[in-house]
């Protein structure tokens, strides 16, 4: 992405006799952008909507064959340089773009709804009265605006608009110049363009003397919000019902005036500096410089100023200047120079004040902080998260560590204090060793511990925070940390296990209330099929052998409310998600693996994973890693996906633990992927949320068979940790499938007759009508009616189907009256 600023002294320039410089951004979409992303992929830079409504970069469709925009049906906004029409110093903006025109029909009518101006807004696509424009519309260079309380679009011709060359290009500006805060004067243009981008003739332009001033052509005046808000974003529109119509060369100049008194100072921050008691500072002075930025010569004072801004000769503060002439568009310097000889541990303030001859005198006060350091330590660890599960009360959170060390060369005296709302900093957490002292070059360690009995009759399913601060007495350092527990009640956390018998979107098919829920954007795919592999005879087969398929299930369960909803997912108490997969292709060699299991923790970050089956590859694709696993197979394998941790600046505090993401393959204790302090990654919408698998949404054909799955919001386990919390493995166990009766379900020996051998076996089984048969392996398939006995009606069952030694049966004609 190329957004040059050139900054340059213009001089006289048409009607800007006092214009003196101006800040120039093109954007060519050469640089920093991928060929066939949308240009909403560049925000904040650019603002559009997703999809045809807004243009994506595509190559060979710019000027002379670059990179270029697509045709889009609705406005795009250049987000990233806004102005402000009313600053004192703007006099005028330039807005451009390059378009193509159309490749057939009237060439007098090349151009529709093609526009170049602003808006009030960054993020509206649809012109709602938000924007105010200039466009090549209907063979004309006309306006696009609205007044003030209409919902009319108001369009006044500027001027005529020739024939152009049939998919040609040509570059339209629009000058805008400031009359006053709430009118401009507008002259527009329409150059040719070469075939190599050189420019050519001006074939059409026109102006608006005032925007306020209403005239035969100029009939209507704009909406004064279109001057007045407090930021403008430069808008553009290439409608594409007009074929080709794309565009490039995006073009803002913003032009400023030059005041007649004026004045600047530099760095416009305060300023930091720091020493060890009796060392020189760290920067040992602060330069400033003292900036005339008006029309005429000035002249300027400095002076120091105490903690309390008022005049003092501050003694460890000592300026290089009082004052002096400044030129016009020139700068002075003066150095502030810090002596710390003397000062005492702790934090010392001065401010410095410049103040100007202009008419009123302008002040411009600047701080400056010095802190001088007795002693010298740190804390290690980082602000933490924990959860308390009334669900399993056994499982106490484990307590966060912090060790201070001394790094200094003088003993420190340390204190830990608590701080937050009522509701957020009670006695649930527990401070040892809250204060004490440290030698040089010793540590110690003060532990925060979880006490669950202060949770009781407090909200449950709720975050609490505690801010901590380590302090000392012989330095201004402080260093703080935050805690936040996750305070779950009975019933907020689910466990569910799904078998691949049934359908996943049949109730209770991942266990009582619970089961999966197709996403709204998958279509529905999958099938129950018998496998002797699988644990319990069966899986869920999802087979795309068109690779336009996408299909994903999300865990849900019923809640109080007797309603279907997902499995909530909590970065603090962590997410476990397991399946045991088989896949036997993703497609042609280099295609995306399609074996998926997702945790989606809010619209900026999850944790996605696929897998590859015959190449033993695992994909997290949000995060760009790919691990070969050494395990390529097409059988089964248990994958086992976690992720604990904050998603992020959570409730104004800074998780700078992050959050942990861990993908372990059959089992094995070692995770094959861990990814520490993971990063964000978009998953779309908040409607993303919850636990899937599935198959993913690359394009590619897909076999792959789900033996089961199963999973937990109940925290972030390791293969095998999870029983001493839930009690119980994640590794689901099911009933074994009842055996299957031969066809027909009288060859007892399965040697493909009916003969005296299967008699035998059906003798033993025989219990007439006073008893049920106990032998269920043996003689379940000789019970026909299912009426737990061997009785008369199953022997005549028997006999019809009875071929004698060495005659086959056949399926296909079995003897009459025989049902196999």
């Amino acid at each position: 992405m190329r957004t040059t600023l050139l900054a340059s002294m213009l001089g006289a320039c048409g009607l800007l006799p006092t214009a003196w410089g101006a800040e120039v951004f093109l954007d060519d979409f050469e640089t920093g952008y991928t060929p066939g992303s949308h240009l909403s992929t560049y925000w904040p830079m650019w603002f559009a909507r997703t999809g045809t409504p807004g243009p994506s970069i595509q190559a060979g469709v710019g000027l002379a064959g670059s990179m270029g925009l697509s045709t889009a049906q609705k406005h795009f906004h250049w987000s990233g340089h806004s102005f402000t029409w009313t600053d004192a110093d703007l006099a005028a903006v330039i807005i451009g773009l390059d378009f193509e025109s159309a490749n057939a029909g009237d060439p007098a009518l090349a151009f529709d709804d093609d526009r170049i101006g602003w808006s009030i807004t960054d993020t509206q696509e649809a012109n709602d009265g938000d924007m105010f424009c200039v466009q090549l519309e209907a063979g004309n260079i006309a306006g696009n605006f609205r007044t003030a309380g209409s919902s009319t679009d108001r369009k006044p011709v500027i001027a005529p608009l020739p024939s152009v060359t049939p998919n040609a290009w040509y570059r339209f500006r629009a000058k805008y110049t400031k009359l006053t805060d709430t009118s401009a004067r507008i002259d527009v243009s329409v150059q040719e363009l070469a075939a190599d981008g050189t420019p050519g003739a001006i074939i059409a332009s026109g102006t608006v003397q005032d925007t306020s001033v209403t005239t035969d052509t100029w009939r209507w005046v704009p909406n004064p919000a279109y001057f007045t808000t407090a930021k403008l974003y430069p808008t553009f529109k290439n409608y594409n019902e007009k074929s080709p119509g794309n565009a490039d060369n995006a073009y803002l100049e913003i032009i400023r005036s030059l005041p007649p008194c004026g004045s600047t100072v530099s760095p416009v921050l305060d300023q930091l500096a720091t020493a060890e008691i009796g060392q020189a500072a760290n920067p040992g002075a602060i330069d400033f410089s003292f900036n005339n930025v008006g029309a005429a010569d000035l002249t300027y004072t400095v002076v120091e100023l105490d903690a309390n801004q008022q005049p003092a000769d501050v003694g460890w503060l000592t300026l290089s200047k009082g004052g002096g002439l400044v030129p016009s568009q020139t700068s002075d310097p003066v150095t502030a120079t810090i002596d710390t000889a003397g000062l005492p541990g702790g934090r010392h303030t001065a401010y410095v004040r410049f103040t100007d001859n202009c008419d009123p005198p302008a002040q411009h006060v600047r701080r400056i902080d010095l802190d001088v350091y007795a002693c010298h330590w740190s804390v290690n660890s980082c602000s933490q998260e924990r959860a308390y599960l009334l669900d399993y009360p056994a499982a106490i959170p484990e307590d966060v560590v912090y060790t201070i060390t001394n790094t200094g060369a003088s003993p420190i005296n340390y204190t830990v204090t608590k701080s937050g709302a009522a509701a957020q900093c009670f006695d649930w957490l527990q401070l040892t060793n809250a204060s004490g002292t440290v030698a040089a070059g010793e540590s110690a360690n003060v532990t925060a511990s979880i006490n669950p009995a202060a949770l009781v009759g407090y909200n449950t399913d709720t975050a609490y925070l505690c801010r901590l601060t380590f302090a000392d007495d012989c330095s201004p350092q402080t260093v703080t940390r935050d805690v936040k527990l996750r305070y779950l009640g009975v019933g907020d956390t689910q466990v569910f296990a799904y078998g691949g018998n049934v359908l996943p979107t049949n109730d209770d098919s991942a266990g009582p209330g619970m089961r999966f829920d197709l996403d709204g954007d998958s279509q529905f795919n999958g099938a129950v099929e018998e496998d002797a592999g699988a644990v319990n005879g069966y899986v869920w087969r999802l087979v795309d052998s068109t690779g336009t398929l996408t299909t994903w299930y999300r865990a849900t369960y019923f809640n109080n409310a007797q309603q279907w909803v997902r499995v909530r997912e909590r970065g603090e108490v962590g997410s476990t998600l397991l399946a045991r997969i088989k896949l036997r292709s993703w497609g042609p060699e280099g295609g995306t693996r399609r074996a998926m299991l997702r945790i989606a923790e809010t619209n900026v970050s999850s944790a996605d994973y696929h897998w590859g089956g015959l190449d033993g590859m695992v994909l997290e694709p949000k995060r760009g890693i790919g691990v070969n696993t050494g395990q390529g197979t097409d059988d089964f394998v248990i994958l086992r996906l976690t992720s604990i941790g904050s998603e992020g600046n959570d409730l104004d505090h800074s998780w700078d633990c992050g959050r942990t993401v861990r993908l372990y393959l059959n089992e094995n204790p070692v995770p094959v992927v861990e990814i520490l302090n993971a990063d964000n990654k978009g998953t779309g919408t908040s409607g993303d949320r919850g636990l899937w698998f599935g198959d993913s949404s690359a394009a590619g054909l897909v076999d792959m068979a789900v033996d089961w799955v199963s999973g937990t919001n109940a925290g972030a386990f390791a293969p095998g940790q999870e029983e001493a919390v839930l009690g119980r493995s994640l590794i689901p166990t099911f009933e074994p499938p009842p055996p299957k009766c031969p066809i027909p379900f009288a060859d007892a020996d399965k040697d493909h007759d009916v003969d005296q051998l299967d008699f035998a076996v059906f003798q033993i089984c025989f219990t007439g009508t006073s008893a049920s048969y106990t032998d269920v392996d043996t003689c379940k398939c000789f019970d026909r009616d299912e009426n737990g006995r061997i009785d008369s009606d199953d022997y005549a069952a028997f006999a019809a189907c009875a071929t004698g030694p060495s005659i086959p049966f056949d399926a296909n004609q079995p003897p009459p009256g025989c049902n196999p």
